[in-house]
């Protein structure tokens, strides 16, 4: 007897095979939150700290997925840089304010949140907040109150990658921010000190976290014009002093080490520097500006000797002491 179940496996399966099948991603992406996926991105911001920086001892589980991209800096292209939960964007691909949506209903009211618990310069018990919009009416960020304009992210050069959180809140009625109110021309670190567990603290009574994602950035050279242009400051740069590195004593025939990464170790650091800089010069024209790969390790490595395969994939990824290139 053929049931209807062993029709519809072998249809999948001839579909299958010859390449027709289409698989409902967003059905099974909702299934995957409705499952699992809102206990997992609890346990990744757990990790990360971000309940403990923003909420004390406090937490919450999301409810709802907010889907955020941010605009390719490059006029010409369609692609988008979405923020997840971790995923890494570079502050020169969060220049102007991203696109949020969420699920939700005509007449409900949401409140949404972005700040980073690194990098306040006056004052490391506070965040900076970045943008923060309320009242917003159904999922329409735009028609929200705009209690703080958008300021691009400003990671700090020498402190690593910094935490950006997007939180939304769900209102229970029209909520008053006039106490968080920030002027339009407001380019002060101080103006934009801000305390989510303060804020919450505030507000508990009208408003209920109910999503949330961040991303990770760190320092690259639009920080700079941040801090010039925007915060009218010098920018503040960080260094590690690092102990100096203790090498053994060279051996003539060293065993279970790449040839030429052992040398490497063992040259001077100013022969490296200049090997560096000659090949930076090869690639810098003074009537064209720089141009880098977005993802520079999918493109296939020369058909040459696995040392130098190797070599030109620190190269490419900037690493070891390539890494200035």
């Amino acid at each position: 007897m053929v049931t209807k179940s062993d029709v519809e496996v072998k249809a999948l399966e001839h579909q299958a095979r010859h390449r027709t099948l289409k698989v409902p991603l967003d059905e099974i992406q909702n299934d995957w939150y409705n499952e699992i996926g809102f206990e997992h991105i609890h346990t990744v911001c757990k990790h990360y700290g971000i309940y403990k920086d923003l909420y004390g001892d406090a937490f919450f589980i999301s409810r709802k997925v907010m889907k955020i991209s941010y605009e390719d800096i490059d006029e010409h292209s369609d692609y988008l840089n979405p923020v997840y939960h971790g995923n890494r964007l570079m502050p020169s691909e969060t220049v102007e304010e991203p696109v949020v949506d969420f699920d939700s209903e005509e007449d409900s009211l949401w409140t949404l949140v972005l700040s980073t618990p690194d990098g306040n310069l006056l004052d490391t018990d506070k965040e900076v907040l970045h943008w923060l919009v309320g009242n917003i009416p159904g999922n329409e960020v735009g028609k929200g109150d705009l209690v703080c304009n958008y300021l691009q992210p400003f990671p700090l050069r020498g402190t690593g990658d910094h935490r950006y959180v997007f939180v939304l809140y769900k209102q229970d009625r029209q909520v008053d921010f006039s106490k968080y109110q920030r002027t339009k021309d407001c380019k002060s670190l101080s103006g934009h000190s801000f305390s989510t567990y303060d804020f919450y603290r505030d507000l508990q009574d009208d408003i209920t976290p109910i999503a949330v994602s961040f991303f990770q950035s760190h320092w690259d050279d639009s920080v700079t014009n941040v801090f010039h242009n925007v915060l009218g400051m010098k920018e503040p740069a960080f260094e590690y002093d690092f102990p100096r590195h203790w090498l053994p004593k060279q051996k003539l025939y060293p065993h279970k080490d790449s040839f030429n990464l052992y040398l490497d170790r063992y040259r001077d650091k100013k022969d490296l520097a200049e090997q560096v800089l000659k090949e930076r010069l090869k690639k810098l024209s003074p009537f064209e500006p720089e141009k880098i790969p977005k993802y520079p390790a999918i493109y296939k490595l020369p058909n040459k000797t696995s040392w130098e395969q190797t070599q030109e994939f620190y190269k490419r990824l900037r690493s070891g002491f390539w890494r200035d290139l």
